[in-house]
């Protein structure tokens, strides 16, 4: 098929595998599990502080890390052939809790309720279907839940190493499984895809008319053009579901008072990714013909 074909596909499936990701996610954003999981974690830091557990400084982070070298460099030193060190229960114990209460700073559940009011108010412009569940009341029944879960551990007057990595251990694949089916918003996720499927059916269509049709005229009905031209026409379908969601978002960020931009610089700029996106294929493919030795040809 050659190199522009080649990059037309690679850009085609990519484009593809984001709109699809961008639909799902959503979706998922709007049954209110991030939002939900962000709120728990927020939970579980707020008990952890009443125990004396907190976000380390910088400087705290720093005197720490030097102990544990220190103390892993005067080990080697006196057990020559023990390859390593022995397990530091204490350090690992503070570098997990670190980096939940990182986690924690770093994604604040006032975002994730924003990303799911916005998901949801954006999937409602897009459907004409009212949501069947509300996200707000879901969130809080199942924090209330999960309050009365660690009851006991607010009551004690002291939490065990395995106390705190329970808390803060990360819900199993099956339990967020289990949350996003009960509170799935139904006959969002299937019309989208309808609509996505559609715009690149369409665009793949024309694009195998226009193709085979300047190939016919080229004399060359089985060669490049009619190969690219239609993958061409799945890009456009796609990149114009792309602009549909850009401006059903913009449209939810106007009606809540935050940055909006006029339909033709929405447009725009959906047009600009996909061209980042080509212009990345186009170096990737160079560069992997390069190291190859292999000349790009036209």
């Amino acid at each position: 098929m050659g190199n522009l074909g080649m990059i037309a596909a690679v850009t085609a499936l990519a484009l593809v595998a984001s709109t699809v990701g961008l639909i799902f996610l959503m979706v998922l954003e709007s049954t209110g599990y991030y939002w939900y999981a962000a709120a728990r974690r927020e939970i579980i830091a707020n008990l952890l502080k009443e125990f004396g557990i907190s976000r380390e400084s910088r400087v705290e982070s720093l005197k720490r890390f030097g102990k544990v070298v220190i103390k892993n460099t005067a080990f080697n030193i006196s057990h020559p052939f023990h390859l390593f060190p022995p397990k530091d229960v204490d350090n690992e114990f503070k570098d997990k809790v670190q980096h939940f209460l990182k986690w924690v700073e770093k994604e604040p559940s006032s975002t994730a309720q924003s990303h799911c009011i916005d998901s949801l108010a954006q999937l409602e412009k897009m459907t004409g279907l009212t949501p069947k569940y509300d996200p707000f009341r879901e969130v809080y029944l199942s924090l209330r839940d999960f309050c009365s879960e660690i009851e006991g551990i607010k009551c004690a007057d002291f939490v065990s190493y395995d106390d705190v990595l329970n808390l803060i251990k990360e819900e199993s694949i099956l339990t967020r499984y289990s949350w996003v089916k009960k509170h799935w918003q139904p006959g969002y996720l299937l019309p989208l895809m309808r609509d996505f499927v559609d715009y690149a059916g369409r665009g793949t269509t024309i694009g195998l008319f226009i193709g085979f049709t300047i190939a016919l005229i080229l004399g060359d009905p089985f060669g490049l053009v009619i190969t690219v031209i239609p993958v061409v026409g799945a890009i456009i379908g796609a990149i114009s579901c792309l602009v549909r969601i850009d401006l059903a978002k913009n449209e939810v960020n106007r009606l809540n008072n935050k940055k909006y931009r006029s339909h033709v610089r929405v447009i725009v700029k959906s047009i600009i990714s996909i061209l980042c996106i080509y212009l990345f294929m186009n170096a990737y493919f160079l560069i992997v013909a390069l190291l190859h030795g292999a000349r790009i040809g036209g």
